[in-house]
Order: structure tokens, then C-alpha cells, then sequence
């Protein structure tokens, strides 16, 4: 697994073994960050369920000021670091070693207004009933709070292609900016109604960034 673009295009990120993580493929990273370009540089990003950390370190290798990664898999959270560390962003990266789901209360006290946010779960958590509740009671909780989101923060969330999950959130004050399907995956960016955002586009010819 390697990052596709920016400054650090091409280094390669250590990943767990067996399944802990399911990092977003290549291609749609390629496509996702060519949708987010114009709003990375200077961001400041909040990553759940962050797993490898590979959309992190792929916002700070384009541009964003700073990410806080929450994982909680002893393995995740080992190779985050060893990937940090590998890439010299130790100064870039705040790591919480915490349940998502319990995040907000700790993100009170960060003093820092996320521009971007990436809720990537297993999809194992959407399957459950409770964890399934809990997962939509997150994203209504960040954007209940005044100062955790910029005002226009653009959140991405990924899920599994046909779940109606992002049906039983569109009824909140959400806008839907773009949704897509990449595989056997369905990403939905959005943010909160009221807002003119004019996303980027993702051109065929943009497969690859770097060699």
C-alpha cells in the first residue's frame, strides 16, 4: 500500500496482517483526494476508526496542517506509529488510543476545528444493530457540537455498497455533496445543509499520481 499523491507520492505504509484494518483501495483514494483537492492544503483533519492511518497520511502528504487519528487495535495502532514515525509527521499527528464512538467528549478539549473528517469503520460495526445506532449517534454528536467541525466541514464516510445507512442520516441537517460506489464500497461526502461547497471532479486519466 502506497500514497498516491503529494509529497510523500510513492513511500510505502505498513499495514497489520490478517484483517484488521480494510484500507480504501488505491483507486479510490486517487479519486477521493482529486474530489477533495482544493480544501486539503492547511486542513485539519480528524480521522476515526483510522486503521492503518493511510487517508491521514495521505491529506498530510497533500497539503493538511495536522491530523488526529483515533484507533483503538493494539496492531492498527502499532503500525500507525511505525508509519509515522517512517515518514517523519511525528509533529503532524496526534494518535488517540480510544473507542470512537466514546471520541467527542475527549475532541471538546483538543482546541482545534476539524476541516475534514474520515469515518472509515469495519463494516462489521454497521451489521450490529447497537454498534450500528452508535455509529449514527457519532456523526450527529460531531456535528451537534459548536467548535469540534468547522462550519464547513466536509465529512467522508464509507459503508458497504446497497447499506441504507446514509438513507437514515439524510434525514438530519445533512447535505449529500457526492456519493459513489468503488467496488464493493459506497462513499458518501456531505456536510451540513445551508452550505454552497463545490467539490472537485475525479477525471478518468486520474488513476495514478506517482510512480
Amino acid at each position: 500500500m502506497r500514497i498516491t499523491g503529494g509529497e510523500l507520492c510513492g513511500r510505502k505504509i505498513l499495514a497489520p496482517s490478517g484483517l484488521v484494518t480494510r484500507p480504501a483501495a488505491d483507486m479510490l483514494r486517487v479519486a477521493l483526494f482529486n474530489i477533495l483537492k482544493r480544501f486539503l492544503e492547511g486542513s485539519v483533519v480528524l480521522d476515526l476508526f483510522a486503521g492503518t492511518g493511510i487517508l491521514s497520511f495521505e491529506c498530510l502528504s497533500r497539503g493538511a496542517s495536522y491530523a488526529v487519528l483515533v484507533e483503538n487495535s493494539r496492531p492498527a495502532l502499532e503500525k500507525i506509529r511505525q508509519n509515522t514515525e517512517k515518514l517523519s509527521l511525528k509533529e503532524k499527528i496526534h494518535i488517540i488510543n480510544y473507542d470512537a464512538f466514546r471520541i467527542v467528549p475527549v475532541l471538546r478539549h483538543l482546541y482545534k476545528s476539524f476541516n475534514l473528517v474520515f469515518i472509515d469503520p469495519p463494516y462489521a460495526l454497521l451489521n450490529d444493530v447497537q454498534t450500528r445506532s452508535k455509529m449514527l449517534n457519532l456523526i450527529r454528536s460531531l456535528y451537534a457540537e459548536p467548535k469540534i467541525l468547522a462550519e464547513d466541514a466536509i465529512t467522508f464516510f464509507r459503508y458497504p455498497k446497497g447499506d441504507s445507512v446514509w438513507e437514515e442520516l439524510s434525514e438530519d441537517s445533512f447535505q449529500v455533496l457526492r456519493r459513489r460506489n468503488y467496488g464493493s464500497s459506497e462513499i458518501a461526502l456531505f456536510a451540513r445543509k445551508g452550505l454552497k461547497i463545490v467539490l472537485g471532479t475525479k477525471h478518468h486519466f486520474d488513476r495514478k499520481t506517482c510512480k
